[in-house]
């Protein structure tokens, strides 16, 4: 153990997340690719933080074929709030204050929003949490100087409550709860469209245009009529506008 805090990325492989959240594209298989990018790209902004271990958490079959350099936390459970709870369980049991969760569809976390989050575990006291919540309802972030099972069990998950009753519960259980800004996440279609749209021009703009140029290719054969509006909204991102106020 080289830090005091730990930051787990919870996830499953990218073809399982395609195919739990199809996204709207019509085949797991695009889906699945805008998870490997997104995986990608929140490796590489937790990656970055100073005094702070990255886990992956992951089934095996994942450990197995990514970077072998990575700590690995295997998930177990028998539901998705039992696995969450044992993955942070685990952390502090191997000896972490401070722990960090976060998942695998926000891609708006940055460097700095896990900064804040580990320094309002710090200065926050001995029963100190941080919850990021999403707009969805649910939340990108939770963090925790101390196990609290009731944070996780029996929880909605999915459901627009999951932020507000995780809250609730912690400060129920003796928490001091700092709550971050909200941030999108990426569990639908819709919730892929607003993303591009926030991050257009902005500091994600270099990923949404990769999510964006990866979906375009080759949309041949049936198509809904959902998956042809999402590739007319594409075509028309990647179109240049110019700055607002300019004149022609």
């Amino acid at each position: 153990m080289a830090s005091e805090s730990a930051l787990i990325l919870f996830t499953l492989s990218p073809q399982a997340e395609g195919r739990r959240k199809s996204l709207g594209l019509g085949r797991p298989e695009q889906a699945a690719d805008v998870f490997a990018v997104l995986l990608d790209h929140l490796e590489n902004v937790c990656s970055g933080l100073q005094d702070v271990d990255l886990f992956i958490a992951t089934p095996v079959s994942l450990e197995r074929t990514r970077n072998t350099q990575r700590n690995y936390l295997p998930q177990r459970g028998r539901s998705f709030g039992e696995s969450l709870r044992l993955a942070v369980d685990d952390a502090f049991s191997l000896g972490y204050r401070r722990v960090v969760v976060i998942g695998n569809d926000s891609p708006e976390i940055s460097r700095s929003y896990l900064e804040n989050a580990f320094d309002a575990l710090a200065w926050s006291g001995p029963r100190a949490a941080v919850l990021g919540p999403a707009k969805d309802g649910g939340y990108a972030l939770l963090g925790l100087t101390t196990p609290c099972p009731e944070a996780f069990e029996a929880m909605p998950w999915g459901s627009s409550r999951v932020a507000r009753l995780t809250e609730a519960r912690l400060v129920g259980s003796g928490f001091v709860v700092e709550t971050l800004s909200s941030l999108e996440d990426i569990d639908d279609r819709r919730g892929l469209t607003r993303f591009l749209t926030r991050s257009r021009l902005g500091s994600l703009d270099a990923l949404a245009r990769r999510i964006t140029n990866l979906l375009l290719p080759e949309s041949t054969g049936q198509r809904s009529a959902e998956t042809k509006r999402l590739e007319i909204f594409l075509a028309g991102w990647l179109t240049p506008r110019a700055p607002p106020g300019a004149t022609a």
